[in-house]
């Protein structure tokens, strides 16, 4: 039982941080400030400069130790190695005008202005102006002198030293180490979804609870599948991207399979009769599952492979839903134990750590912001929207405190980073106001217990830093709870703790965030729902070109050796597509629920994975394409034009477009498969099957759009949400 509890442990910790990357993040980060304030330390006490110099070069190691995201190595060390300059230059702009209070307060609001624009030149772009905006606000907190700044030039260049050191020397990336973690993790996540689908067929059926987990486990996987993926080249050879891929295609295949037939009528006497057929199913489910955890001894293994066999063997039951679930089930355990063991894991391409957020938007800034020009740019837009809320904040927050003011103008600036819609200002607004008011009640209790101890006060600061990062990119109200408590802990080490003083903060924080979001919806704003309309329509883009592309492959009219990097990513821009609809789909009261919204997602899921699927199927041509080419390339192009009337309807509101159900077009290309070899007739039949899916989807989510969709005579039912 200890032992079960062990591994169920170890499982979730690897499954909640895909390769370790956030534990690695902050350790890193909490390591680089610990170096950093020992060197400068002792450097100030030998110099006799005051503490507040030595302060200054550990926030810039800790800026530039999580900043710093370029996707290459020798990228992220010249991006670090830039930094000193725009720190340096914020510095002494902010000791020319620390005297002059208007001039001061005008040039921070330039700061910020210029840093959100920034963001539009890619993660350089963005961590040079993030230590500018940093280092411009701690020479004006500092009350920096002119006789300083060269004590305060060797700071910055110290802080940014130890950020190097520690992230190229001391903690260096170690690509095939970083694969082999993800691995883990992406079959700790398999496991989970399986042990979930497993559990539901033993029930018999689904609660909306274990429903909702089951879709929430998928996402995951998914999540850490493109986290795999993105680490191992483009070459459709490479191992284990095609077995990752598998893999994740066989368990959506098998999750939607399961939901269908736990979603029957309990009374209908196919799902009693065929009971112990799914008990079986679940069993063999739980097997795959052990073994996934326990790295996989010889004798389970042949113990699953063993029933696999016999399962794939049986005669087929009179159920075909309940066939096709068993097929599924085994197509699961051999794409699952397909996956190569970790420590057999091929070298990965030399990647920027990643991380399982939704948040990962600034990697390259908006996405399609580039194209735009002008103020149809979300940069440009939100420089301006930072400027208005930035000056309001500044004003208020010297109203509510003449003295803590620039808690208020961080507020309304960080709640802009990161977002690119009106909607997901609001959610960070509200989540950074939420954190706050629950790190100023554990605050509050800390305080009083630490007393003002020393010791215990620094290690409680090293523990608050580290959990501040490792959780910042699951929840912005995890992140700033930790940062709040640091700071009660940091006033109580400098003798300047107080209730009032938190309360303040909290005041400062919820003026910066209302005013923030009140200036994102009436300032340039960016609609939530246009930014989710032009995801969307790039995701159905990526559909249609992707169906075109495998069929023209399976034809034999197009190179198919790129088909898996256009599948992931299209599974990167649908993961967009989701982070983009969380301000419509989850959060406050007052914006969830719109069912709308949902059923378009889970609709887009199913083009995706069935997009996905057909890619894997047309890998490989078939040998005489001459018989087939009429018929599948004209039901190919009949879908290409649906989803391309779908996409201009979603992302502009174009509902003068047509779209007819390519049913009979199908038809017709299955009737001419049956001269086929056997082989060669499942692979097409299977192709056909995944654009019959994606046709379905893409015609039903036009007719509720109010598209014209003329009755031929084919089949109209809706796609399940996989």
């Amino acid at each position: 039982m200890q032992i079960d509890v062990v591994i169920r442990a170890r499982d979730w910790l690897v499954a909640a941080d895909p390769g370790s990357l956030r534990l690695r993040m902050a350790a890193t980060t909490v390591a680089t400030v610990a170096l950093a304030l020992a060197v400068l330390a002792k450097l100030a006490g030998l110099t006799g400069q005051p503490i507040t110099v030595a302060l200054l070069g550990v926030v810039v190691a800790m800026i530039s130790s999580v900043a710093v995201n370029d996707q290459e190595p020798r990228q992220r060390v010249l991006t670090t190695a830039l930094l000193p300059l725009p720190a340096v230059a914020a510095v002494t702009l902010g000791a020319l005008l620390a005297p002059h209070l208007f001039s001061s307060d005008a040039v921070f609001v330039v700061i910020m202005m210029a840093t959100v624009y920034m963001r539009r030149f890619g993660p350089r772009g963005m961590a040079l102006g993030m230590v500018a905006f940093i280092t411009y606000f701690f020479a004006l907190f500092l009350h920096a002198t002119l006789a300083q700044l060269p004590a305060l030039a060797v700071a910055v260049v110290i802080g940014v030293a130890c950020s190097l050191l520690m992230r190229n020397v001391v903690v260096r990336d170690r690509p095939e180490r970083e694969l082999a973690r993800l691995l883990r993790a992406f079959r700790a996540r398999l496991g989970a979804v399986i042990g979930a689908a497993a559990d539901g067929l033993v029930d018999g059926s689904l609660t909306p609870r274990s429903r909702g987990r089951l879709q929430h486990l998928l996402i995951r996987l998914n999540d850490a599948a493109l986290m795999v993926e993105n680490r191992i080249d483009d070459a459709v050879g490479s191992e284990p991207a095609l077995r990752v891929f598998d893999a994740e295609l066989a368990t959506e295949r098998l999750v939607g399979l399961t939901v269908r037939v736990l979603d029957r009528d309990p009374v209908a006497p196919g799902p009693d009769r065929h009971r112990a057929d799914l008990h079986r199913l679940a069993d063999l489910l739980g097997q795959l599952r052990a073994a996934l955890r326990t790295e996989r001894p010889a004798g389970l293994i042949d113990r699953v492979n063993g029933v696999a066999d016999q399962l794939a063997a049986t005669e087929p039951v009179d159920d075909a839903i309940v066939n096709r679930l068993r097929i599924a089930v085994v197509a699961v355990v051999r794409a699952a134990l397909a996956i190569p063991l970790t420590e057999a894991a091929p070298a990965a391409a030399n990647e920027q750590p990643g991380n399982d957020s939704d948040d990962s938007g600034d990697q390259d800034g908006p996405a399609g912001d580039r194209e735009l020009t002008g103020w149809q740019r979300v940069t440009t837009r939100q420089s301006v929207q930072v400027g208005v809320a930035g000056t309001l904040a500044i004003v208020v927050g010297e109203l509510i405190s003449p003295t803590r003011w620039y808690w208020a103008a961080i507020t309304a600036f960080v709640i802009y980073a990161g977002t690119v819609s009106s909607g997901e200002t609001l959610s960070k607004g509200w989540q950074r106001v939420l954190g706050t008011v629950g790190g100023v009640v554990a605050g509050v209790l800390v305080a009083v217990l630490v007393g003002g101890n020393g010791t215990i006060s620094l290690v409680l600061i090293g523990v608050c830093i580290f959990f501040a990062f490792y959780l910042v990119q699951v929840s912005p109200a995890l992140m700033i709870f930790w940062i709040t408590l640091m700071l009660a802990l940091l006033y109580g080490l400098l003798g300047q703790f107080s209730v009032g003083l938190l309360l303040v903060r909290l005041e400062e924080t919820a003026a910066g965030a209302a005013i923030g979001i009140v200036v994102a919806y009436v300032v340039l704003p960016t609609s939530t729902r246009n930014t989710i309309g032009g995801n969307a329509h790039t995701v159905l883009d990526g559909v249609g070109e992707l169906l075109c592309h495998a069929v023209d492959s399976l034809l034999g009219d197009a190179d198919g050796t790129s088909l898996v990097s256009e599948a992931r990513k299209l599974g990167e821009n649908m993961r967009t597509l989701r982070t983009s609809a969380k301000p419509l789909t989850d959060g406050l009261a007052g914006i969830a629920g719109r069912s709308g919204v949902r059923h378009g997602l889970r609709v887009l899921q199913a083009c995706d994975h069935y997009a996905r699927g057909l890619a894997q199927l047309c890998t490989v041509p078939v040998a005489d394409p001459a018989t087939l080419r009429p018929g599948l390339s004209g039901a190919a192009l009949r879908v290409r034009h649906n989803v391309d009337a779908l996409a201009a309807a979603v992302s502009e509101g174009d509902r003068s477009g047509e779209v007819s159900s390519a049913q009979r077009l199908l038809d017709r290309a299955e009737d001419a498969v049956t001269d086929c070899p056997p082989a060669e007739r499942e692979q097409v039949l299977a192709a056909l099957r995944h654009l019959h899916r994606i046709d379905q989807a893409v015609v039903g989510l036009a007719a509720d759009l109010g598209l014209s969709v003329p009755q031929t005579g084919g089949h109209s039912d809706r796609v399940p949400a996989v």
